[in-house]
């Protein structure tokens, strides 16, 4: 999933949608993708939605994005998962 910024939040958000849509309960960002404030909010948002639906809701994110998704007190709503980093072998 490339990064969810507030700049390419529609995408971002259609996006999400889409997702749900699938019935997927997994929200996962990649080492290397964007993630601010306004992305974070619309990552809860979307695992807000998915509990409603009856789906049980995951995020899985890279360190840095964790560390972001913890200092707005996200991780209340929803502990996310770490991603190890990806390297070149």
């Amino acid at each position: 999933m490339p990064g969810l910024v507030i700049a390419e939040i529609d995408k971002g958000r259609d996006r999400l949608a889409r997702q749900l849509d699938e019935g997927r309960e997994a929200i996962r960002l990649e080492e290397g993708d964007s993630l601010d404030a306004a992305g974070a909010q619309l990552i809860a948002a979307a695992v807000i939605a998915g509990r409603n639906r009856g789906m049980a809701m995951r995020v899985e994110l890279p360190g840095p994005a964790t560390a972001l998704w913890r200092r707005l007190a996200l991780d209340s709503l929803c502990e996310p998962s770490g991603i190890a980093p990806t390297g070149d072998a």
